[in-house]
Parts: C-alpha cells; structure tokens; sequence
C-alpha cells in the first residue's frame, strides 16, 4: 500500500506569497509587542507626571500631623472614668425617698 501525500504548488510566487504572508505577521506581532511594552509605557510615564502636580501642590507638615492623631487618640481614650455609684441621680428617685402611692410596685 502506498501513502498518496496531495501535490503541493511549489512555483516561485506561491513560496515568495507565502513568505510575504509569514514576514507581515511576523512584522505585525513585532509591532503589537513595541506598542505594548514600549509606546503604552511611555505614555503611562508622562500622564504619572502630570498627575503628580495636580494630586497634591502643597507640602504637608507630617509632625503637626503626628501631634494631632495623638491628641484625637488622647482624646478618645479616657483614663479617669466617672464613679458611677457616686453620682447624684438625676431623676431624683432613690430606694429612700421613693413614692408609694399611685403607683404599681
């Protein structure tokens, strides 16, 4: 038994066709590949730069920042809480002078 392989055209202007065809796809890979990492990156760097005067134009004063979370964290955190027992009840109510008439118990 013999293999029977189809006849492949080779004239010079289907080799040189094919070739053509292989060298653009090739050029169009090489070109997708600069626009990607190259062209994009430069662009990105430039937009970096005009976004970084517009973010922030004023210097912040980083101590006076520091001085002002520890006096909200002073703040915040009571170390001397009320006696709560010693307190003077506000209503006036107490188990002494409570009022027994009228009322449910």
């Amino acid at each position: 038994m013999k293999l029977k392989l189809a006849k492949i055209a080779t004239s010079s202007k289907t080799i040189t066709l094919i070739v053509t065809l292989i060298f653009i796809i090739i050029l169009g890979y090489f070109g997708g590949f600069l626009y990607k990492n190259i062209y994009q990156t430069i662009t990105q760097s430039q937009e970096i730069i005009v976004m970084r005067a517009e973010v922030s134009p004023y210097a912040i004063n980083i101590e006076k920042f520091n001085d002002i979370l520890t006096a909200i964290d002073k703040k915040s955190t009571a170390t001397n809480t009320p006696a709560w027992q010693e307190m003077r009840n506000p209503f006036g109510f107490t188990s002494i002078n409570r009022p027994t008439t009228g009322g449910i118990d």
